[in-house]
């Protein structure tokens, strides 16, 4: 996974190891078979705890923990997906006031993670892969100006 984002990103794209570190300007990929956890606002954590939503890395586990340590500040997107994994922790999210973004159920390959989502209540947008992108360098251009 690591070498097909690196591929198609203009960015640093990084494996995480544990308690690795965030890097600025850098894609951080869950390695396989571990579950990734924001440890805070400086390390990741791995761990081989259960499967959830028979996944290890789970997009919850990501995604709740992201929530509680960054809170307002974060953003997650959910795309398609062949189960329910990541609806959850969208909405922890959500609940902590970041910014939730589904992808839009017609633009999946494969709809049940997004739509899952939007059932829940998790998403505050849906929008399709171009207009994630759009949105993203939107927030960067005005995150850039502060």
């Amino acid at each position: 996974m690591t070498d097909v984002i690196a591929n198609n990103c203009p960015l640093t794209v990084i494996e995480i190891s544990d308690k690795g570190h965030f890097k600025s300007n850098t894609v951080h990929v869950a390695p396989g078979g571990y579950h990734l956890y924001v440890e805070n606002k400086k390390h990741f954590s791995l761990s081989i705890d259960k499967k959830i939503h028979f996944s290890r890395p789970s997009i919850d586990v990501l995604f709740t923990s992201a929530a509680e340590v960054f809170k307002n500040h974060c953003i997650a997107i959910l795309l398609s997906g062949a189960n329910g994994d990541g609806a959850e922790g969208l909405l922890n999210i959500k609940k902590h006031g970041g910014l939730t973004i589904a992808q839009s159920p017609a633009s999946a390959q494969v709809d049940i993670m997004p739509q899952t989502a939007i059932d829940k209540g998790a998403a505050a947008k849906v929008l399709s892969p171009k207009e994630i992108s759009h949105l993203l360098l939107r927030i960067n251009d005005e995150y850039s100006l502060l």
